[in-house]
């Protein structure tokens, strides 16, 4: 989930926990993942007035971190993922 969301935001730790656990999930199950949230909770500029969808900063930053993480699993070859996965 990608909502911008900062301080008390009542769905922010549903948001954070859905995204542990799937991570979990990825971990176990060898899939390499990678949570683009911290993007989103953390750049309010990123967005558009609505809070939801990105402005183009946005895309381009989510952009740079999903192809930086695929380089990484692609560079890392079979069983590989992202340095920063659980």
């Amino acid at each position: 989930m990608l909502p911008s969301f900062e301080g008390d935001h009542p769905t922010l730790p549903r948001i954070i926990e859905r995204n542990r656990l799937a991570a979990l999930w990825a971990a176990k199950s060898g899939i390499p993942a990678d949570d683009p949230f911290p993007i989103a909770a953390h750049h309010r500029e990123y967005h558009t007035r609505d809070g939801v969808h990105f402005a183009p900063e946005g895309y381009a930053a989510l952009a740079a971190k999903v192809s930086s993480v695929i380089s990484q699993v692609l560079a890392a070859g079979p069983g590989g993922g992202p340095s920063d996965s659980p």
